[in-house]
């Protein structure tokens, strides 16, 4: 958290701030040791942003724009208190720790049914239930395209995301479901993760299996999440959706590293589909935004 500026006008220092906070730049205004109030922004790399819209309001601090974002600021903390009660009400209270972490409950839900079934199928040891679960069995295959798929199994195109094959495949994969999961659902609804969760878990896993066979794992649907997340919050700052530069070079980074064969057989059909799709949701609902709880 750093300071832009210093002002001598309380009102006029929180104006600016509301302004900043509207554009979806984090901010707040304290008094300052020397006299004063300072405008902090909270994430360092919003502070290019916020300086360049500082220079513009001290260039016509008159200019309408700024006074009707002061209401529109109000408005919009309003809410967001109200959704940070609504969600607070709905965690699952299983000690002080847990009650920290503020998963949402559908997201709790996926985290904890991918972590029941990876143990049910001894990490794809059981090649039994493996089979079952997987779009199409890879133990035993059976001839044909998704034969089984075709004979009723449909929820065999979901339910490869809930098998995961090592601990750091379900721990990589569970840690970003919380992150990106939980951020979906505080900001658009359980309802919204839930379609995007379903839509992505099967095109992903179409993918997977027509460009290199069954593959099992939360990957497709954690690169959709974050393709989502990513380019809604860059196109649509207000959404309050935020990645840090360092956990989107992990990710990318991670993207490639997988896709060079280094790490052994991984989904990367999987990885990169569900990042397209996830992309494009964004820009779809940055363009028609999706309306917030309320």
């Amino acid at each position: 958290m750093r300071a832009i500026v210093r002002m001598d006008d309380q009102a006029r220092a929180r104006i600016l701030g509301d302004y900043l906070y509207v554009q979806g730049i984090e901010n707040q205004v304290d008094p300052d040791p020397a006299g004063g109030w300072s405008v902090f922004v909270h994430d360092d790399d919003r502070l290019e942003a916020a300086r360049k819209e500082l220079e513009a309001y001290e260039a016509n601090p008159s200019d309408p724009r700024y006074a009707e974002a002061v209401p529109e600021a109000r408005r919009r903390r309003g809410h967001e208190a109200r959704e940070d009660a609504e969600f607070a009400r709905q965690q699952i209270h299983v000690g002080q720790w847990w009650q920290t972490l503020k998963a949402g409950p559908l997201t709790t839900a996926l985290i904890a049914v991918s972590i029941a079934v990876t143990l049910y199928a001894g990490m794809g040891e059981n090649t039994e239930v493996a089979d079952r679960l997987l779009i199409a069995p890879f133990f035993q295959p059976t001839p044909g395209v998704l034969p089984e798929v075709m004979h009723g199994e449909v929820w065999r195109l979901v339910t490869p995301i809930f098998l995961h094959l090592g601990i750091l495949h379900i721990l990589f994969n569970m840690f970003w479901l919380f992150d990106l999961g939980t951020m979906i659902e505080r900001r658009q609804g359980a309802l919204l993760l839930g379609v995007q969760v379903l839509v992505i878990a099967i095109a992903s896993n179409l993918c997977q299996y027509f460009w290199a066979g069954p593959a099992g794992g939360m990957s497709g649907v954690v690169y959709g999440l974050f393709g989502y997340v990513w380019v809604h919050g860059w196109l649509n700052p207000a959404s309050g959706f935020r990645i840090s530069r360092q956990n989107i070079t992990i990710m990318l980074v991670w993207l490639v590293l997988c896709m060079t064969g280094w790490l052994g057989p991984i989904g990367n059909a999987a990885h990169v589909s569900g990042l397209v799709i996830g992309a494009a949701w964004g820009i779809i609902s940055a363009k028609w935004p999706v309306r917030s709880r309320g």
